[in-house]
C-alpha cells in the first residue's frame, strides 16, 4: 500500500494525517484475514523533518507510520486531499476528504486528546470533509470515556464468546468502503444494553478495538 501525502502549495497537516489513518485502518482490517500489509509513502518535495513530524503525530493517534518511501508498484493507493497520486490508473484508490480544524490548534498545548481525535476522524466517512469542531471532539471524548467504563466493568465477568451479530455488523461496515461508523454504532449499542452477557460484551469490544485502536481496555486492572 502507498500513501500519498503533501502538496506543493501547502504544508503537511490534518488532511495528511487522515490519509495515514485510513491506511492504518485498512491494514488492520486486512490483518484480521491473515494478510500481510506493507505501507510506504510518497511525499515528493516534502522536507524530511516535516515527514518525521507527521509520523510522530500519527504515532500519537495509534497509527503505525509508513516504513519509508515507496517507489515500486503498490496494490492499493491511499491519497490525501490535495495530494497527487502517480500510481497505475487501475490500482484501487482511496482518497480522503479534507479536514477542517480550529485555528486554536496552532499551539501544541491546544491540541485535542489524540485518541479522541482518532475517534472523531473514524466517525466521519473518509471521502467526506471532517469538521473537527470543539463540540465534535468533546463528544468523541465522552464516547471514549463511556466505552472504557463499559470495558472496565465487563472485564470482571467470566469470558464469553464474541457477540456474533454485533461482530458481523461491524465487519460489514469495514467491508463497505471502509466504513468505521458501523463499528462505532455497534459499540454504542452494546454500551446501552443490559441484556447482554458482560463477558461477551468485553470480548467483542476488545476484538473490535484491534481494528479501531482506541485503547478501550487501558483502564482494565
Amino acid at each position: 500500500m502507498r500513501v500519498h501525502v503533501g502538496a506543493p502549495d501547502r504544508p503537511l497537516g490534518a488532511g495528511d494525517l487522515r490519509a495515514l489513518l485510513a491506511a492504518d485502518l485498512l491494514m488492520r482490517v486486512a490483518e484480521t484475514t491473515g494478510s500481510q500489509v506493507v505501507i510506504g509513502w510518497s511525499a515528493p518535495e516534502v522536507p524530511e523533518d516535516s515527514l518525521r513530524a507527521l509520523a510522530s503525530d500519527a504515532a500519537l493517534l495509534g497509527i503505525r507510520p509508513p516504513e519509508g518511501e515507496s517507489t515500486g508498484p503498490a496494490e492499493v493507493l491511499v491519497v490525501a486531499d490535495g495530494a497527487q497520486a502517480d500510481g497505475p490508473e487501475d490500482a484501487p484508490r482511496l482518497t480522503t476528504g479534507p479536514v477542517l480544524v480550529p485555528e486554536a490548534w496552532d499551539g501544541p498545548d491546544q491540541r485535542p486528546e489524540p485518541l479522541a481525535l482518532r475517534l472523531a476522524l473514524l466517525g466521519a466517512a473518509h471521502r467526506t470533509p471532517a469538521d473537527l469542531t470543539g463540540p465534535v471532539l468533546a463528544a468523541a471524548r465522552t464516547r471514549l470515556d463511556r466505552w472504557r467504563r463499559v470495558v472496565r466493568e465487563s472485564a470482571r465477568a467470566p469470558s464469553r464468546p464474541l457477540l456474533a451479530d454485533e461482530t458481523e455488523a461491524a465487519f460489514a461496515g469495514f467491508e463497505d468502503d471502509l466504513d468505521a461508523a458501523a463499528a462505532l454504532a455497534v459499540l454504542d449499542g452494546m454500551a446501552g444494553r443490559t441484556d447482554l452477557a458482560p463477558g461477551a460484551v468485553f470480548e467483542t469490544f476488545v476484538n473490535l478495538d484491534r481494528i479501531l485502536a482506541l485503547e478501550l481496555a487501558r483502564e482494565v486492572g
